[in-house]
């Protein structure tokens, strides 16, 4: 059990959800594929923070900065087709998603730990900014 009196700060990861309405469709898939068409989502990004809680103030990170950081992006998004955002590379996935918005967002929150892009109910994808190195 901790000790209560201890003024050592604890360790958390907070969280801030964004939302965008957009259209992509996944010309890298075979024709078949119902998502090689044109369709769109509701995407929810998370964006998750960890570190350790400032004892001046009692949180790690202010949630408007997060926002000021993120938002911006997420109106570039915002009712688009996401083939033609630059980066994307015309493979707008839900994991060229999640780097993208990892790329754009680390410089401003080194903080960042994860990025979480959901395109439904039941599919999304986590990203915590490891890269595997292919030869």
């Amino acid at each position: 059990m901790p000790n209560k009196t201890s003024t050592t700060m604890p360790t958390v990861s907070i969280y801030h959800r964004f939302s965008f309405v957009a259209a992509r469709s996944l010309p890298h898939m075979p024709p078949s594929y119902r998502c090689s068409r044109l369709h769109g989502h509701t995407f929810k990004i998370e964006v998750r923070l960890k570190g350790v809680v400032n004892a001046k103030d009692g949180w790690l990170y202010d949630h408007y900065a997060i926002a000021d950081a993120v938002q911006p992006l997420i109106d570039q998004l915002d009712h688009r087709y996401l083939n033609d955002i630059d980066g994307m590379d015309n493979k707008p996935s839900n994991e060229t998603i999640a780097v993208w918005f990892w790329q754009r967002i680390k410089p401003k929150l080194p903080l960042l730990s994860q990025i979480t892009v959901i395109d439904t109910d039941a599919t999304g994808c986590i990203y915590n900014g490891e890269d595997n190195e292919q030869g």
